[in-house]
């Protein structure tokens, strides 16, 4: 017989589930089983005490994830042993749960034109184009749109971003919220969605050229937004109603159908290039990533520079966790790279094998301490990540014909994803 056949490992199985709970005293196993090896152990393990203890315990799941050595098992557990260097007669600890279901299309919006910048908040999208236009989407209204304004900027519209609401996200179509756009045509524009329709607040003016990228200050209280603009510079900006006698630049207006124009708050200098992505961290914390190659940390109260992160090629998206804790970045490259800011050091955690080409978008799933993240790419793909994992995406989604621009992931659980085939896809993905 093959030593290859013969080779084992002992393996203690644990669950925090105690509904899937089995003994985790150590048996041995082939070394070259794989994650559906070690699930069809669990499940007869679980058979045979159910059938001991004559209960019912409830339906056991189809599959099982394993977590060894607190590394999500993608492979064989060979393939574990040798990269991570263990001993072979170590005793490898296997916490397993349930196995997420693959993410199901869910519903689809045709845009008529290149879609630049997608985002969830609740069951409401919002959407920008290529075709100088804006628009607003219900995660459940099928292929209809709720609200399009066909020439809400004098150019392509580049970025889009949620700036307040009045409910939990969850609410009716007439509730009122606010949003930011953001294009080729250097300006930025604050608008109010209420009562299924939406006018605009205000023009932002002060960038030197296209603004490339906008975000809204996270919690309850908003406030601000950023903008980051093919001029290199990030300007901050006023979003609410409150102050803004100030900040007209002087301006008279005095039509009642005139749109005020407001100036920056204040305008955070460093980048050499072109400003591609900006991504807040808290109220007070702003990351901003350019052409540059570089991703800067900004304290948003005084105006300065906190920190510098380096990357190999161009930095085309941000987001971080609320707590500033963990930043995810996608480049020019195929490689989504996960920061801890915070570190004195060497501040790259991974970097996750993935795309073919350029990463277009990351986004981190919205469930308070949840391991899963998404990326997008040039290569038409969206992919779906665990942080226990780099070396292979959970799922990936290949329903886009072209490059996905940019990916969200909403609250009730749905991934979006916009992309240059003119489509806006929705995917219901399990978040346990």
């Amino acid at each position: 017989m093959d030593d290859a056949e013969t080779e084992r490992v002992q393996v203690s199985f644990v669950t925090k589930d105690s509904k899937f709970s089995v003994s985790n005293y150590p048996i041995y196993v082939q070394l070259d089983s794989g994650r559906g090896d070690l699930s069809d152990m669990v499940k007869s393990l679980l058979a045979s005490d159910h059938a001991s203890e004559d209960a019912n315990s409830g339906p056991t799941p189809a599959e099982f994830e394993f977590l060894v050595q607190d590394e999500l098992l993608v492979g064989s557990l060979r393939q574990l042993v040798e990269d991570r260097g263990l001993a072979m007669d170590a005793v490898l600890r296997a916490e397993y749960f349930p196995r997420r279901s693959a993410p199901a299309p869910y519903a689809e919006l045709a845009l008529g034109n290149l879609v630049s910048c997608v985002r969830a908040r609740g069951r409401h999208l919002l959407v920008g184009c290529y075709d100088y236009s804006v628009a607003i989407g219900d995660i459940d209204g099928g292929t209809e749109l709720s609200l399009k304004l066909p020439d809400a900027h004098e150019k392509e519209v580049k970025a889009v971003d949620w700036l307040t609401t009045t409910t939990d996200g969850q609410g009716d179509a007439d509730s009122s919220c606010e949003f930011v756009s953001a294009g080729h045509d250097q300006d930025c524009r604050i608008w109010r969605w209420e009562a299924g329709a939406a006018r605009c607040l205000a023009v932002c003016k002060g960038h030197a050229s296209s603004v490339l990228c906008a975000a809204g200050s996270p919690g309850p209280a908003f406030g601000h937004f950023a903008s980051g603009s093919f001029d290199g510079q990030v300007k901050l900006w006023r979003s609410s109603d409150e102050g803004t006698a100030a900040e007209t630049g002087g301006i008279s207006h005095q039509s009642k159908h005139s749109v005020p124009s407001r100036v920056p708050l204040r305008t955070l200098a460093g980048h050499r290039d072109a400003v591609h992505a900006v991504a807040y961290a808290g109220a007070n914390q702003l990351f901003s990533g350019g052409a540059d190659c570089s991703t800067r940390l900004w304290d948003v109260e005084v105006g300065a520079e906190s920190a510098l992160l380096r990357a190999p090629s161009a930095v085309l998206s941000l987001h971080s966790r609320p707590d500033g804790r963990a930043l995810l970045a996608g480049c020019a490259g195929p490689q989504p790279r996960l920061y801890d800011p915070r570190s004195s050091g060497d501040t790259l955690i991974a970097c996750f094998n993935a795309h073919d080409t350029w990463v277009c978008g990351v986004r981190w799933c919205p469930q308070p301490g949840s391991q899963l993240f998404a990326s997008c790419g040039c290569d038409t793909v969206v992919k779906l990540w665990d942080l226990r994992c780099t070396k292979a995406p959970l799922y990936e989604l290949r329903d886009h014909s072209g490059i996905v621009t940019s990916v969200d992931w909403s609250e009730t659980g749905h991934v979006v994803s916009g992309s240059a085939d003119c489509t806006v896809k929705i995917f219901k993905a399990d978040l346990v």
